[in-house]
């Protein structure tokens, strides 16, 4: 190998340090002079680019304006949006100065005296400029959105309706005003608002979310927002208490300025609220009145024919100032479908408006059905529908019924009704020209009808009603050949076994009632045709099950479903995906001997598909195992978000068990869980004893009537559950059952139990010693609401109620005891219960008491002398020891007591006055 060394000289090295720094100057100069010699060279193909990118950035922006202005009325621009807008118009005008400098130079060019430096700077800028644009239209992606809510107005402004009696609101707003205006006044007097959607209201004016938070969370959220601001909340139309604290309102002051006003029908809703003042709607005088109806109701009011009626109805409304709008128009008329004098049921009454388009639009069922209720409450207090059997129903007054039908008449001002509703003389109707007029047609509660038209022509006709004609067995085969327009079809209460194929050509229904048609067998194939329907209401009827096809209806919003009947022990299987076709359904009752034999494979696959309906606000269901119900509450929306409103779940029922009970009716939520349903596979907790499932405990929190059966776990006091909502309470063969309420296993009280509890039914508990039991330190609600009292076949109670806790039930109207052996007394005094001198009138509206096969029964109260203001019966049948009653005139005013002859004759009496005083009539024969 050779090596080789180079040697640089001295002279060599201060050379290239000389010239170094030369080369790297011409460099710097160079480059710079290059990309500027491009400005020059370059400036045609650049401009046009520049051209294409702005015209490009033009575009973006008068979409974006066009979205914005098409959102205006809901939408505003975002402030990332507004301050692009104004860049790019920015843009815009440096453009139009670029173009303008651009021609300018190329008109130079074309004379050969171009300005090379101002040709320079101007190449420079174009490209800058479409630097420039580049960028800003990369930005024009806001990832916050375009468009953001508009911001709320202090103040939202309603549409007022024009009123033609103005003298008397002016005088009612007036007074408002001046309280609205006086510091001294905070408080100043819908239907029921639910706490969720009031907090859902406010929310929404305050633009803060709380749809994930449970109904306490939102309290805490508003009030922590609203909490030193000064606020005006009205709430219209209010029914009940509405407890501002439980919503999240801070309380009104004279020092903060906030005022509550509402409006409502009732003076007993302005004291529970403690209103400060009290303003009474004026009424119309005589004159205002009258004005004001003709121009409301136009001028059929003034036709000879109505005039009469119209003064008539004008009366009765005793000037209250309230008038019929269009929907409340039509939903009034409908009324006069019914016979004279008949109690309509309001959900009924709603189920026609919804099915017609009353009420729907885009509203949700339960949406349209609250819209429903406030219709009826106007037309209720404008004196045109009156109550009628607490609040389930309404009628009709003769007069204002003569009304409807004049109006609805072939020469009046609505569309034709053809109405023989009640008529009984009727056995068959005849095929008439009227029919082929007709709207709407109604022969409601004709006993004597059987037979219907072979051939009826209804081009026209919307509604069919004719419920309640239990002679009606058959419709003839064409009958539905010529309605293509029917929307609403009501055939319940009838004894047809089948429908004819005909239905196919009503294409245009959208409810079906067949409600309790008991000879019902089976729905025709074709019903698959109404591919518009939405409500179908089959109950009570003698099929198997449901029809296979049903599930091609992918319209239906509603669906129940119920039999009386079944057949053998085969099994039924719905296959997997049919019921996750109705995506629309809201309300689904699916009950009957029949469901609880479902296959294994087809229980699972309803439960899955049901978990995945959103939109449910309704289920009545037979879940065969607690696994399927925990399986639904996990992953259930509308069960997580609380909006599945009305449900009620049967729970391990079996066939052999299945039961219609009272006790759900009327309750919007209901729960009835069979332990004996889950013997093989109940939960268990750590010693192997049965306990009540953690699916069974959820639901309960949220349940107002509660039915345990079979359940032989140790559950020994059932104020253990948690029964804070419970209106009814129904407990049968609990084995471990010793009290329903009172002490704890460790002998702490259990405060507050049952707190809203109205109806208690026990039965068949071996082990029940007490109902309930203990003496409170202090008042409680435990119990407070308690109405009704069943007691039968617990055959180890001794006491019905404690002294300390009988003081709790001020509300208990009745008791009815029945085969319990050991029973000796209703209320057990000891010797300790030192203050019962102060409590006389213990249970002061107790009216009803019944006691049958007692053996060893001695005593009602302890033996006690007590008043019974309100007790007015009392019934006694096989009860050999009792033969003392604590009853004198004095004490018991109104009594009227029941029983065998013997029975009475050997009856010992603290006063005889109240023998003698007795009606025979009230004994009974041996």
């Amino acid at each position: 190998m050779v090596v080789r060394a180079v040697v640089f000289t001295e002279k060599e090295v201060a050379m290239d340090q000389f010239i170094q720094p030369i080369i790297e100057m011409v460099k710097r100069i160079s480059n710079p002079v290059a990309r500027r010699i491009n400005y020059v060279r370059n400036l045609t193909k650049n401009f046009k680019e520049l051209t294409a990118k702005a015209t490009e950035l033009c575009i973006k922006r008068d979409d974006i304006k066009d979205r914005v202005d098409q959102l205006k009325n809901q939408k505003a621009p975002a402030r990332e949006c507004e301050h692009w807008l104004a860049k790019v118009g920015q843009i815009a005008n440096n453009l139009k100065i670029i173009e303008q400098e651009y021609y300018a130079e190329n008109k130079w060019l074309k004379g050969w005296c171009p300005d090379i430096f101002s040709h320079l700077e101007l190449g420079e800028r174009v490209v800058d400029m479409i630097n420039y644009v580049t960028d800003t239209y990369e930005k024009s992606k806001f990832e916050g959105g375009f468009v953001v809510d508009l911001p709320l107005a202090k103040v939202e402004k309603q549409p007022v309706p024009t009123l033609t009696a103005k003298a008397a609101a002016d005088r009612t707003l007036k007074k408002v005003m001046n309280c609205i205006g006086d510091k001294r006044t905070q408080k100043i007097v819908s239907k029921s608002w639910s706490i969720r959607k009031l907090q859902n209201e406010i929310a929404k004016r305050l633009s803060i979310e709380i749809t994930k938070e449970l109904d306490s969370g939102a309290a805490r959220k508003l009030f922590q927002v609203l909490e030193g601001k000064k606020y005006l909340l009205l709430l219209d139309d209010v029914c009940e208490m509405v407890e501002l604290n439980d919503i999240g309102i801070p309380n009104t002051s004279q020092d903060n300025g906030c005022k509550v006003i509402l409006t409502t029908r009732g003076f007993d809703v302005c004291r529970k609220m403690g209103t400060d003042v009290e303003i009474q709607v004026e009424v119309l005088s005589k004159e205002e009145a009258w004005e004001m109806f003709p121009l409301e109701v136009r001028e059929v009011a003034m036709s000879p024919t109505i005039k009469l009626l119209a003064e008539q109805i004008v009366k009765k409304c005793d000037g209250l100032p309230l008038a019929l709008k269009d929907t409340n128009k039509k939903c009034f008329l409908y009324c006069g479908l019914y016979p004279e004098d008949y109690e309509i049921k309001k959900s009924e009454l709603i189920w026609y408006w919804i099915a017609e388009g009353f009420l729907s639009g885009k509203l949700t069922l339960a949406e349209a059905r609250c819209k429903g209720v406030v219709i009826l409450d106007d037309l209720i207090d404008s004196s045109l529908l009156e109550r009628c059997k607490g609040d389930e129903y309404v009628k009709v007054h003769d007069v204002i019924r003569d009304l409807v039908l004049r109006m609805t008449s072939p020469n009046g001002e609505e569309s034709t009704y053809l109405v023989g509703a009640g008529f009984n003389k009727f056995n068959e109707l005849s095929e008439d020209k009227e029919w082929e007029s007709a709207t709407r047609i109604s022969y409601i509660c004709n006993d004597q009808l059987h037979s219907l038209p072979k051939f009826p022509k209804c081009p026209k006709l919307l509604t069919l009603l004719l419920q309640r004609n239990e002679e009606l067995t058959v419709i003839p085969e064409s009958f539905f050949n010529h309605m293509p327009y029917l929307q609403v079809l009501d055939l319940s209460y009838t004894s047809i076994s089948s429908l004819p194929t005909s239905i196919s050509n009503s294409v245009s229904l959208r409810a079906l009632f067949l409600r309790k048609c008991y000879d019902l067998e089976a729905l025709p194939e074709e019903v698959i045709a109404l591919k518009g329907l939405e409500v179908l209401c089959v109950t009570r009827s003698q099929m198997e099950c449901i029809p296979s096809r049903i599930w091609e209806l992918t319209n239906l919003k509603c669906l129940k479903f119920s039999s009386n009947i079944s057949r053998g022990e085969k099994k039924t299987v719905i296959s997997s995906g049919m019921i996750s076709r109705l995506s629309l359904l809201e309300e689904l009752s699916v009950l009957g001997r029949w469901f609880c034999f479902l296959s294994d494979e087809s229980v699972d696959s309803v439960t899955k598909e049901l978990s995945n309906m959103t939109r449910l606000s309704l289920l009545k269901l037979i879940f065969g195992r607690v696994d399927n119900l925990q399986h639904f509450i996990q992953n259930s929306k509308p069960w997580r978000d609380g909006n599945l409103k009305k449900l009620l779940f049967l729970v391990g029922i079996s066939s052999m068990h299945y039961e219609s009970v009272d006790i759900f009716s009327g309750q919007k939520r209901g729960l009835f869980y069979d332990g004996e349903g889950e013997c093989e596979g109940g939960a268990r907790d750590g010693d192997g004893s049965n306990i009540i499932p953690p699916a069974i405990m959820e639901v309960l929190a949220r349940s107002y009537a509660f039915y345990l059966r079979n359940h032989y776990g140790e559950l020994k006091n059932l104020s253990d559950l948690d029964t804070r909502g419970l209106k009814r309470c129904c407990v049968k063969r609990c084995g471990a059952i010793e009290t329903i309420m009172g002490s704890s296993g460790d002998g702490v009280e259990v405060p507050d139990a049952f707190p809203n509890l109205e109806l208690l039914h026990l039965s068949d508990l071996p082990n029940l010693k007490c109902v309930m039991e203990g003496l409170p330190m202090q008042p409680r609600k435990s119990s407070t609401s308690l109405m009704e009292l069943w007691l039968r076949s617990c055959t180890r109670i001794k006491k019905v109620f404690s002294w300390g806790l009988i003081r709790q039930l001020h509300n208990l109207e009745s008791i009815h005891i029945t085969k319990c052996l050991e029973l000796e007394e209703v209320i057990s005094v000891e010797e300790n219960d030192c203050e019962m001198h102060e409590y006389r009138e213990v249970l002061p509206k107790l009216r009803f008491v019944s006691c049958r096969d007692l053996q060893n029964f001695v005593s009602f109260f302890g033996g006690i002398s007590l008043s019974w203001p309100s007790l007015t019966y009392i019934y006694v049948y096989n009860c050999p020891k009792l033969k003392r009653l604590p009853f004198v005139v004095d004490n018991a005013p109104n009594l009227r007591i029941y029983g065998s002859k013997q029975w009475w004759e050997a009856l010992e009496w603290e006063d005889d006055a109240i023998k003698s005083r007795l009606d025979p009539l009230c004994i009974l024969s041996a």
